[in-house]
C-alpha cells in the first residue's frame, strides 16, 4: 500500500510525495501495526513518520531528529492511496 502525501512548509509551494515499501515496513516495525489498520484511523505522528522515512530514503537532507523536521512543516495531508504524484520523492540509487 502506498500513500500520497502533500507536505507544505509554509513557503507557498506544497510538495507531493508517495511513500515507498521501506517506509511502510519501518512504520509497521515501529508501531507493531499493519498498514491496513490505517483505515481504522491515522494520527499525524504516523503520517509524519511515513513522510520523514520516505524523504530520508530518497536522499533528502533532513534534520537528524524527526521532531525538528516536523517543527518546519506547516501542513501534511493524505492526498490518496495510490495516485502518481507530481513531485515524487524516490529512493537514491
Amino acid at each position: 500500500m502506498k500513500l500520497t502525501l502533500r507536505l507544505d512548509y509554509g513557503e507557498g509551494s506544497p510538495r507531493t510525495i508517495t511513500t515507498d515499501l521501506w517506509s511502510v515496513v519501518a512504520w509497521e516495525r515501529k508501531t507493531g501495526r499493519k498498514i491496513s489498520s490505517l483505515a481504522d484511523g491515522v494520527g499525524m505522528e504516523d503520517l509524519c513518520f511515513l513522510a520523514y522515512t520516505t524523504l530520508q530514503r530518497a536522499g533528502e537532507e533532513l534534520p537528524g531528529k524527526i521532531d525538528d523536521w516536523i517543527k518546519n512543516l506547516s501542513t501534511l495531508e493524505v492526498v490518496d492511496g495510490g495516485a502518481t504524484p507530481t513531485n515524487r520523492a524516490t529512493p537514491a540509487t
